[in-house]
């Protein structure tokens, strides 16, 4: 606030002043101003965490200098929404398995765990909408051709909590293919506010002779 205060004073009343200092001399004391706030390291280490904020954040900084300021704004808002939409369009997703002597269940690229020839656990990481659907199911059906002797699929929905209509429809549709194909769809861990949805809904009705298991624990035990 004083700070604010004097810069308005000085503006009222030091603006006559201010017309008779060069360019130069302006431009200078806005760099020294505005030198602080440009932090390049912070942009390599944002790099190193995550290369699409870091790309972000160096296009924005390259687009003002470059382009000017709203310019190099914008372009930072467009290339962090396009980041946004490219994950949770491919969302994570990872085959799981049991890590022995425990009930606890990890990735198998990540951990020494159990796993059953015929029965596939599969966790998705992200909610399951229009966006990101199409990829989940050229997922699982590439996993399903890599492992031909699967009868089980049980879908872990701990990190899931919210399935659009668009997606349940083709969760619907990819349960009738299973079918067809003598496998069965299931379901694990899924949360209130998920299962209060299905159940508004006949997809539940249409998974059987596959369930919707408590635990991925109390599936592996029914079905493996």
């Amino acid at each position: 606030l004083i700070a604010a205060g004097f810069l308005g004073l000085s503006v009222i009343f030091f603006s006559p002043w201010f017309t008779n200092i060069p360019k130069s001399a302006l431009a200078a004391i806005i760099l020294v101003a505005v030198f602080r706030l440009v932090r390049i390291k912070h942009i390599f280490h944002t790099w190193n965490y995550d290369r699409a904020d870091g790309m972000a954040e160096a296009a924005t900084l390259l687009g003002v200098l470059i382009l000017g300021i709203e310019e190099g704004i914008a372009l930072g808002i467009v290339l962090t929404i396009a980041s946004h939409l490219r994950k949770t369009s491919h969302p994570h997703i990872a085959i799981v398995g049991r890590v022995p002597a425990t009930e606890h269940y990890r990735n198998i690229k990540r951990h020494s765990v159990e796993t059953w020839h015929h029965l596939l656990l599969v966790r998705i990481d992200e909610n399951l909408t229009f966006a990101n659907i199409s990829f989940i199911e050229d997922y699982l059906e590439s996993e399903l051709r890599r492992r031909p002797d699967t009868r089980h699929i049980v879908l872990i929905f701990t990190s899931v909590s919210d399935i659009d209509t668009t997606a349940l429809e083709a969760l619907e549709l990819f349960n009738q293919s299973l079918q067809a194909s003598g496998k069965t769809l299931n379901v694990s861990e899924a949360k209130g506010p998920v299962l209060d949805k299905l159940q508004k809904t006949d997809f539940l009705e249409q998974l059987k002779p596959g369930k919707v298991f408590f635990r991925t624990e109390d599936a592996v035990k029914a079905l493996g």
